[in-house]
């Protein structure tokens, strides 16, 4: 075979390839604009500040300890703590302007304050979180838990144990557990790996056979590491039982856990995949509303609407049965699309199914006339896809249709509500997850329903109706 023609033919399709700029564009500038959003939203532009998680909190004690954990928790910068009455702060969540509520119950500094040396039973703080923020409500359930111990032991002990009597009692505890002493790194690897499991030394020493069922399971998932489940030779390890009045500290508080996500653990899965499927259902239909206005194109460039014009058949008619054969098929993507995750992952609409059915037509309507003024805009069929894609790829990714939005930069979050796919994931959130009525939806409905009007007025007015 020869060089030459080879090298000449690659060349060409070089050639061409570099003369499309808009190839160029969606190759090019496009890696280097998503990368640049990620960088942005994971700190890797450097000094922007964590945004704050929003909180509520609920204060029916009004005691000392009560009153130090709600100033302890607006103090902390990393946490937009609001005190509001039970039903606002319940609110605030199932709307997503708060991802924690906690409600400190009457009686929880007194009781909190014996249950700390182990003289009573732990009082329950009620906590409510939303689902679809996991990563906030696990760290704001951490900044909690620092301030909810220093508001128990700054009013549970006397200065002096603050300080040089708290670090004693807790060495004493440590003291008192410390019934082995690994004698090499092996030992010390072997005994933290084993203390992620419940049940301690008593558990893995037991001949129960569900110990030993448990023990046979671990061995089959982590055969490398069988010896480390033998038993350790010797007698085994009896728990001394603690004196009377002298349990040390403990946890000075329990949690009662309640999700806005209905069903448990098993309804927070399904609602996260409810919001996966919301995110792919926006993605796709205007992929499809922008091959539809691409097709439009392509029948301009054929002389197709030179013919059409002299049909007796306005130009709106016209229009609006593009939109419409648009819409429906944006329809037919969206019902599809829900039904089977439906089917796969059991998720089910837990607000009005109208609010459902009002958010698909009007997010249809909305998505038929943006791939409208795609054609209206676009010169080319080729380089109307390009530009389309590219600007889809950025709607998607400020609507939170890949990343939840709470997990943008204040300034960016600031920008989402100029996005219409942020209403549509803020519709579909709302009915899947949280129980969203027709009413709750509206701002929703409206925002999308600005949207289509303003994409098919753009469209009707700056289409162009033959080629040049």
């Amino acid at each position: 075979m020869s060089a030459r023609p080879l090298l000449a033919l690659v060349a060409k399709d070089l050639k061409v390839f570099l003369s499309d700029r808009y190839a160029l564009v969606l190759s090019f500038l496009a890696p280097v604009a998503l990368a640049s959003f990620m960088a942005l939203i994971f700190g890797g532009a450097g000094a922007a500040p964590p945004s704050r998680i929003p909180i509520r909190l609920t204060d029916e004690d009004g005691s000392a300890i009560a009153r130090r954990i709600v100033s302890g928790s607006a103090a902390d910068d990393r946490l937009d703590a609001v005190e509001q009455p039970r039903d606002l702060a319940r609110s605030a969540v199932r709307t997503g302007d708060a991802v924690l509520s906690v409600v400190i119950p009457p009686g929880f500094g007194e009781a909190a304050a014996d249950a700390l040396y182990g003289d009573a039973e732990p009082p329950e703080l009620h906590f409510l979180h939303d689902p679809m923020s996991q990563s906030d409500v696990s760290l704001a359930r951490g900044l909690l838990t620092r301030v909810i111990l220093e508001a128990v032991t700054s009013e549970a002990l006397s200065p002096g144990d603050r300080q040089d009597g708290l670090i004693d009692l807790l060495s004493e505890e440590l003291l008192n557990n410390d019934v082995t002493s690994p004698d090499s790194d092996e030992d010390i690897q072997r005994a933290e790996f084993l203390a992620l499991f419940d049940g301690g030394d008593s558990w893995w020493q037991s001949p129960a056979p569900e110990a030993e069922a448990g023990r046979a399971e671990l061995v089959e998932a982590f055969p490398g590491l069988a010896d480390w489940f033998e038993p350790v030779p010797g007698e085994p390890i009896e728990a001394e039982a603690d004196p009377p009045g002298d349990r040390g500290l403990t946890l000075p508080y329990a949690t009662r856990e309640e999700s806005i996500a209905p069903g448990g653990s098993e309804g927070e899965q399904a609602s996260l995949a409810a919001h996966a499927f919301a995110g792919m259902v926006v993605q796709f239909v205007l992929f499809s509303a922008v091959e539809w206005g691409v097709v439009l194109l392509q029948e301009r460039q054929r002389g197709l609407w030179k013919r059409l014009r002299s049909a007796p058949v306005s130009r709106s008619t016209l229009m609006l049965s593009k939109i419409l054969g648009c819409a429906t098929v944006s329809l037919a993507i969206i019902l599809s699309v829900f039904a089977a995750g439906a089917l796969l992952f059991g998720y089910r609409i837990a607000g009005d199914p109208i609010a459902f059915a009002a958010t698909a037509v009007v997010f249809a309507l909305m998505a038929s006339a943006f791939g409208l003024t795609v054609a209206s805009l676009g010169r080319t069929p080729q380089g109307a896809r390009s530009v389309a894609l590219l600007g889809v790829l950025v709607m998607v990714m400020l609507g939170g249709c890949w990343i939840p939005s709470f997990l943008f930069p204040d300034w960016l979050q600031s920008l989402t509500p100029a996005i219409p796919t942020r209403w549509a994931i803020d519709g579909f959130d709302g009915v899947f997850t949280r129980g969203y009525s027709l009413a709750e939806t509206l701002p929703a409905l409206a925002a999308l329903a600005a949207f289509a009007a303003g994409f098919g007025l753009f469209s009707t007015l700056a289409f162009r109706w033959s080629e040049p």
